[in-house]
């Protein structure tokens, strides 16, 4: 068994669901509770432990971007005035989190030193972003960005990996 940060105990069957739902989470809880040799009933059960607990988070469905119109992606780095930064908690009622967050463009906020933060962002076209970055420039806290484009990705994904490299 392994804890996680939040005291969670993930033993070898809690990371082999984990692995069949990150697959496909339209999996049966017949197939993955024989996959683990265990009854349906026992298998729905540890899955619903895992929601409660926040490891499973939700369930998704994995969308082509540019199929679905939204083919512009950008990350936007985002430094903040050193004087402010104290504004800033990973709690999403907090503000000034919300400004980064709310926006339907924004897919991923990421804090990533003391007084920068990298966003990922998704729109149909540069316009939609630019718009965006107006928006957020006019914040009091934002002392200046960088935007870079994405040409093309080569992988996304965010499946569990363990200390080892394996899932």
């Amino acid at each position: 068994m392994q804890q996680t940060e939040y005291g969670i105990e993930l033993d070898a069957i809690d990371r082999q669901l984990l692995e069949l739902l990150q697959a496909d989470p339209r999996i049966s809880l017949m197939i993955l509770g024989a996959t683990v040799g265990r009854s349906p009933a026992a298998t729905a059960k540890r899955i619903h432990k895992l929601e409660r607990a926040g490891v499973i988070r939700g369930y998704t469905a994995l969308l082509d971007s540019k199929k679905t119109g939204q083919g512009w992606t950008d990350f936007i780095q985002i430094f903040v005035d050193p004087a402010q930064i104290g504004l800033f908690t990973n709690d999403t009622d907090n503000f000034d989190i919300r400004v980064l967050v709310a926006d339907p463009h924004v897919l991923e906020a990421h804090r990533v030193g003391e007084d920068c933060f990298i966003l990922k962002v998704r729109a149909a076209e540069p316009s939609s972003i630019d718009s965006f970055l107006v928006k957020l420039r006019s914040q009091s806290w934002v002392m200046s960005t960088i935007t870079r484009g994405v040409s093309s990705s080569i992988k996304e994904d965010g499946r569990l990996i363990e200390q080892d490299g394996s899932l």
